[in-house]
Order: C-alpha cells, then structure tokens, then sequence
C-alpha cells in the first residue's frame, strides 16, 4: 500500500476508537480533567519515567497512550517547528512500538488532538501550529505503516484544519465524487442511511457472531439447525426465537448491549450533519458520535421522539436496544413489518424522492428496503422521458458486482478497494474524509485571532484585524440598542468576538481542544 492516511474528526477522543492516543500535558505532568474518561481519575500515575521539559514517552503502564509536553517555555523560542519535531519523534515511536491494529483493521489508528492551540507554550500563533502539524502527520503516515486521526471538539478548529487541508490537497487528482456529495451535505440536500456494516468495526457483533452468542447457551444439534439456514438470516433468527420462547429482542439486547466506542465511520459521518438519517441499526453509536461533535445539537430519535420537523433526526427503521420490543429481525417481524411501522417506510420513501441518500453500510439485501426503494424509482421514472439520475450512492466494501448490475440507473455504486477486507473497509473511511472536508464549508474560524496564521497575505490579515475591531463595537453598541444585534452574531459568526460587559470575549464557541 502507499502508506498511511489522515482523518479530521469534530468530536472527542474519549468517542471514538482508536489503537493508541497522544495526550497534551506540560513540563509538570499536569492533565486537564477532561482526559480522565480516557485516562482514570489519576493520570499522575501514567507519567513516563524521567519526565522532564520538552519530554514526550509512553504511559508508565504501558497502555497504548503518548504524553508530549506542549506547555514549556522553550517552545515560544523554537516555535510551532519545535512543536512538530516533537510531534514527529512521538509518531515514530508508537510506530516502532509494536502497535497492533484493532480487529477489522489494516493500520493502526493513532488519536491526535490539535496539539498547541490552547494555553500552552504557542498560544497566539495557533494558525501556524495547524499548518506544522498537519504537514507533520502527512509525512508521518507516508513514512510509517500507520493512519492518524486528528480530533477536535471545537467546530471553529475543525473548520480552521479542514479549510487548510483543502489547499494542501488542491492539487490531487479528481475524486469519484466526495466533492458532489460534500457539496450536497453542505446544502442541506444529503441524507444518510446506515447499516451494520458502520458498527462492526467498533467492535458490535457480525451476523455471523451474533448468531453465535444467541446460541451459546443452545444444544450443539439445535445451533446446527440453525446454522443450516444460514443462506436466509431472517430464518434464522426465527428459529432462535423460538428456541428462546420469543425472547430473542432481550438476547439482543444483551449480546450487543455493552460499551463500545463509536466507529471511525460513525465519526466521519457525523461530521456531515444532515437533517435527515435513517438507520437498521440497533445501536446508539452513531448518536453519540453526533453528540460528540456538537453536544448542543438536539438528534430527534424517531419513533421515540418526536419534535420539531426541521430539527435534526434519525429514524431507527429496525428497532432500537432501548426497547428490546422493537426489534425487528426475524422473518415474521419482517412480514408484519409493513403493518407495525408503516409510517417508517413512508419517511424513508420520502427522504429517497427528496434528497440524495448516502448508503454506507448496506448491502441492500433486505427485502423491505428494497421494495421501498424500487417503489421510489418507479414513482421517480414515471415521468415522460422515464429517465432520472440515481438516488442514492452506495459505498459498496463487499465486491458485489452482481448487485450493483441490479441496481445500475437507480444507485451510484461504489466498489470500495478490492471488495476484501479489512482493507475496502478503510477504503470506505478514507471516502468518507474526503466527503467530510468537501461538506465542511463553514467559516467560523476566518475573524477567529487563534487562526490568523492561515490567512494568505498579510492584506487579508489587516482586514481581518480591522473588522474585528468593529465587531467588539457593534457587539458593545448592541447592549444599547437592539437594531445591531443581528450584525453582531452575524461576525460572530465567522469568529469575530465582542467584549462582554465582564470583560470576556464572547461568540467564540466552545473552548479550544487544551494544548
């Protein structure tokens, strides 16, 4: 292969998995408390033997974490070059560590927040800090047989790092369509539909697997019956329930009911933000990847919520653990299917003749998605000419070509890598980053004085500079009189800050990642 990659998430280490992590800390081991999720209540007891200003080094313990010291005076005289020579050694040597990937992966999967943009030894100079760093990681996975993930739970960072890797990378060749469907999510005109095969690689049972658990406690002949069915799960998983005396939605629930971490997918597709996402799954990752990414966005679960409907929601089609009843997945649930959740099936044809739908982790298999969705197109080439561009775009991991033939004019199909994995599944991620940078379009960090150093010429700079000074006096002028308040949050906005009546700069957001 041709080496690593970087992803950008906008979400939280602690929510994601990873193979190994690189926690910020200063010259006296200090670690900010909102590591201890990752890390324990006491990180003192991880500190590398013989820490000392500039250090870096692994975890006493020897978990798979990486302390590096972003907090010492010496780095406001070598600068953020400093800081990425730090970087570099650090990245070298959790390569040369042994690492393992996780199951399901090709390449170790290193977790990196945005280093030195905080309080640390470079704060003022965080614009270029994301230029060093990004050129850093880039190099580091050409060099080394690893992928890295930068994480930020700021959006103004997320947008700051993601606008500068779009000029890196301008002068890649053509994608197969990341732009178009980024720019369609930016839009608003996206809509995603997931399945299972997002989850398994954040550790959720395959079919297979999960068969297996639910028949663990069975009689060796009984699990045999019912691995002869295996060419129809849903037979399956009928003969289980009756076996468990129609108990199969608790056996569920407490084969797949235990803490995972959302998937890298499920990061990346959050980062997306459509309105509008259907899913088979039972799990929650992918609502606590969104929660991570913005903890003030309010996802609509359907049908056990339901608001305002240009609010953000995620219809689960299929059942959720929540409520082991509405578990659909034996061939009798799916026979009544049509009667129980009828009104599922109408938002999914709606979403499909009203949007583009991204598939990922589908197969497109399932007998009641599949006439839902050929009903769409039937409805949608009904017109005069007969003729319409895809709905959908799969993104295909399995090498199905079969299928895609079946669906040739209806869905764009997307083989991912060979079609084997693990290696189509990282194909699959690597796609999913180009979609993500192309949807993330925002400009919250253009006025932001953190991220000064990304502005092209010293002109842009002075602008910058000079319609920030405004903003603090219309965001003053404002407590007098309301007529500017709009203008306010407007430069707010594009990261602007006004001076409270403390004192504070306000419109900024969340806090920066610490660093």
């Amino acid at each position: 292969m041709s080496g690593g990659h970087v992803f950008v998430v906008n979400g939280r280490i602690e929510d994601l998995v990873h193979d190994a992590a690189v926690i910020p800390t200063d010259e006296y081991f200090v670690v900010e408390p909102h590591w201890d999720e990752l890390l324990g209540r006491d990180p003192g007891r991880l500190q590398p033997s013989e820490w000392s200003p500039g250090g870096y080094g692994r975890a006493a313990d020897g978990m798979p974490v990486w302390f590096i010291d972003v907090g010492d005076s010496h780095l406001h005289d070598v600068g953020p070059l400093g800081l990425a020579a730090r970087l570099a050694t650090v990245m070298r040597e959790i390569a040369e560590s042994g690492l393992e990937p996780m199951k399901g992966r090709l390449l170790p999967l290193v977790a990196v927040p945005v280093l030195g943009i905080g309080l640390g030894g470079l704060a003022g100079r965080q614009g270029e800090v994301v230029v060093a760093l990004l050129e850093t990681l880039e190099h580091a996975v050409q060099e080394h047989e690893i992928d890295v993930v930068v994480v930020t739970p700021d959006r103004s960072v997320y947008a700051a790092v993601q606008h500068k890797r779009k000029s890196l990378r301008s002068s890649e060749p053509s994608d197969r369509g990341q732009r178009r469907l980024g720019d369609l999510a930016a839009r608003g005109q996206l809509a995603l539909m997931i399945g299972a095969g997002a989850s398994i690689p954040a550790g959720l049972p395959s079919w297979e697997e999960l068969i297996d658990q639910l028949g663990a406690n069975q009689d060796r002949s009984v699990l045999s019956q019912v691995r002869k069915l295996a060419e129809s799960p849903l037979d399956q998983a009928e003969l289980l329930s009756r076996l468990l005396s129609g108990q199969l939605g608790p056996a569920v629930v407490a084969a797949m009911h235990r803490t995972v971490r959302p998937s890298l997918a499920h990061a990346l597709l959050a980062g997306l933000r459509t309105r509008e996402t259907l899913t088979t799954n039972y799990d929650s990752l992918f609502e606590r990847a969104v929660r991570a990414a913005d903890p003030n966005l309010e996802l609509r679960t359907l049908p056990a919520t339901v608001g305002d409907p240009s609010e953000h929601w995620l219809l689960k089609m299929h059942g959720s653990l929540d409520d082991p009843t509405s578990i659909v997945l034996t061939r009798s649930d799916f026979v009544r299917y049509d009667a129980r959740v009828k009104p599922a099936a109408s938002v999914l044809q709606a979403v499909a003749l009203t949007r583009h739908m991204l598939m990922v982790g589908l197969s497109l298999k399932d007998d009641n998605v599949v006439r839902l969705l050929l009903e769409v197109d039937d409805y949608r080439t009904s017109g005069r000419d007969g003729s319409s561009e895809p709905f959908a775009t799969l993104l295909d991991v399995s090498g199905d070509e079969a299928r895609a033939a079946l669906w040739e004019g209806k869905v764009r199909w997307l083989r991912m890598g060979d079609g084997i994995l693990p290696g189509s599944a990282r194909e699959l991620e690597v796609f999913l980053d180009g979609v993500a940078m192309h949807a993330c379009q925002d400009t919250t960090w253009l006025l932001d004085e953190r991220f000064v150093g990304l502005l092209p010429t010293k002109e842009d700079r002075e602008i910058a500079r000079e319609i920030r000074g405004l903003a603090q006096r219309v965001g003053q002028r404002s407590r007098r009189y309301e007529g500017w308040a709009a203008l306010a949050h407007a430069l707010e906005g594009f990261g602007a800050s006004s001076e409270g009546d403390d004192g504070r700069p306000v419109g900024r957001g969340a806090p920066p990642d610490v660093g």
